[in-house]
C-alpha cells in the first residue's frame, strides 16, 4: 500500500473515533436555580419615618407686671418643676408701700361706713318720732286743741326728716362704694404682690430661660421661661405619601436617636392633614413615653407598625405578576410549575401567602424572565429568615417645607 493510501486510511479512522467520542458525550445538565422552602412566620408591615425631637407642648412664662426689676432667679434650664413652683421673684418694694396705703384707706372707708350706718339709724328713729308726734297733733287738731299753724309745722318737720333719712341713706351708700373701691385697690395690690413671684403654670422641664437678675421685663414681652409641659417629648417626623395613607393615630412607633442604645416605643398622636407641596411627604407627631430624656432637635428615625400577618411567608423576590395575578414557580420532581397565589401583607423583604403554597413547598427564589412553566432545573437550596422586619421600599429623607 502506498504511503498516500495509508494516510487516507489513518485519517478515516481518526474521524470515526472522533464521531464516536462526540456521540458518547452526555446531554447538557438542567440549569442550577436557587430555591427556598416556604416557611411559617410573621410579617410586620411598617412605615419608616425620619424627624427630630421636639417638645410635645411648650408653655411660655412671662412677667405680668411692668417696670419691676428681677430680684432672684430660682430655676435653670433642665430643671424639673411642679405647677406653682417659684421660678423668679420681682422687687416688690413699691408694692409694699402701696399695700400699706391701701390698708389705711380700707380702715378709713370701714369707719366711714360705720358712721354712715349710725346716721341712717338716727334718721330713721327721728322720722319715726316725728310721725308719731304728727299723729297725736292731728288728733288734737281735730278736737280743736291744736292750731293749724302748729300742725303744719309738724308736717314740715316730717318732710325734713324724710329728706334727712334719704340723705343719710345716700351717705351710707357712698361710704359703702368708697369701701368697695378701697377693697378693690387692696385686692389689686395683693394680686400684683402675688405676681412678683413668677410661678410655673404647669409641671414639666425648663427648656429655656431668659430671666436674669437686674433685668426689667415688660408685661407680655419675651418669655422669661419656657417649660416643656409634663416633660413630654415628641418626634416631629415625615413619611412617604404611600406610607402616610396607611397610618392612623394610636399606632405604635419604634424610634431611635443618635447615641441612644435602645429603641424607644412611642405612639402616633397626630397626622397633619396636608402633604408637603414639594416633597410630597406627610408630617406627623409621635409622643414618647413620659420620662424620656433626649435633647431637643436630636435626629430620630424609626418605624410605625401598620399591620401584622402570620402564616406562610416567602421572599418578595419569588413573586411575579402575570395577568393581574400573583404567581410563583414551585419546584417538584425536577421541574418548575407556575402557581397562582393569594397574598396578604407585602414588604420589601417578605410576602404573606394566604393560599396557593404550603409550608415546606420549594419555590424558585428569583424567576422573573428566566424560567417558564415546565422547565427542568437543578435546585440549590437557599435558607432565609422567616421573620425579618419588613420595611416600606422607599428611601426617606428630611425635606424642607419652604
Amino acid at each position: 500500500m502506498s504511503r498516500v493510501a495509508r494516510l487516507s486510511v489513518l485519517l478515516a479512522l481518526l474521524g470515526v473515533v472522533q464521531s464516536g467520542a462526540a456521540l458518547a458525550q452526555p446531554s447538557e445538565a438542567p440549569p442550577a436555580i436557587r430555591v427556598v422552602a416556604a416557611q411559617r412566620g410573621e410579617v410586620r408591615e411598617t412605615v419608616r419615618l425620619t424627624g427630630s425631637v421636639v417638645a410635645g407642648e411648650t408653655v411660655s412664662v412671662s412677667s405680668r407686671l411692668d417696670d419691676f426689676r428681677i430680684l432672684t432667679v430660682r430655676a435653670e434650664v433642665g430643671d424639673v418643676v411642679r405647677a406653682g413652683d417659684v421660678l423668679a421673684e420681682l422687687d416688690d418694694t413699691m408694692l409694699r408701700v402701696e399695700e400699706a396705703g391701701a390698708a389705711a384707706k380700707l380702715a378709713r372707708a370701714a369707719a366711714a361706713v360705720r358712721q354712715a350706718k349710725v346716721a341712717v339709724e338716727d334718721a330713721e328713729i327721728a322720722l319715726d318720732q316725728i310721725r308719731s308726734d304728727l299723729r297725736r297733733s292731728a288728733q288734737l287738731h281735730d278736737k280743736r286743741l291744736l292750731s293749724q299753724g302748729a300742725l303744719e309745722a309738724q308736717e314740715t318737720a316730717l318732710r325734713r326728716a324724710d329728706a334727712a333719712l334719704a340723705t343719710a341713706r345716700e351717705g351710707f351708700a357712698g361710704a359703702e362704694a368708697d369701701q368697695s373701691l378701697a377693697q378693690a385697690e387692696a385686692r389689686r395690690i395683693a394680686l400684683e404682690l402675688g405676681f412678683t413671684k413668677i410661678r410655673a403654670p404647669t409641671g414639666g422641664k425648663i427648656a429655656r430661660r431668659t430671666a436674669s437678675i437686674g433685668a426689667i421685663p415688660a408685661r407680655g414681652g419675651e418669655p422669661l421661661f419656657q417649660i416643656i409641659k409634663n416633660g413630654l417629648l415628641e418626634i416631629d417626623g415625615e413619611v412617604s405619601e404611600r406610607g402616610f395613607a396607611k397610618l392612623q393615630a394610636g399606632q405604635t412607633a419604634s424610634v431611635r436617636t443618635v447615641g441612644a442604645p435602645d429603641a424607644i416605643m412611642g405612639r402616633l398622636r397626630l397626622l397633619q392633614p396636608e402633604l408637603g407641596s414639594r416633597s410630597r411627604l406627610g408630617r406627623l407627631r409621635v409622643t414618647l413615653p413620659q420620662g424620656t430624656d433626649l435633647p431637643i432637635g436630636a435626629f430620630a428615625s424609626g418605624e410605625i407598625e401598620v399591620g401584622t400577618g402570620n402564616g406562610v411567608v416567602l421572599p418578595t423576590s419569588a413573586m411575579q405578576t402575570e395577568g393581574g395575578a400573583s404567581t410563583v414557580l414551585t419546584y417538584r420532581n425536577g421541574a418548575v410549575t407556575r402557581t397562582i397565589v393569594r397574598t396578604g401583607i407585602e414588604t420589601a423583604d417578605l410576602v404573606q401567602v394566604l393560599s396557593g403554597v404550603e409550608a415546606g413547598d420549594s419555590v424558585v427564589l428569583k424567576s422573573a424572565g428566566v424560567l417558564a412553566d415546565g422547565d427542568r432545573v437543578t435546585p440549590i437550596e437557599t435558607p432565609y429568615p422567616a421573620s425579618p422586619t419588613g420595611f416600606e421600599p422607599a428611601t426617606l429623607r428630611m425635606a424642607s417645607e419652604r
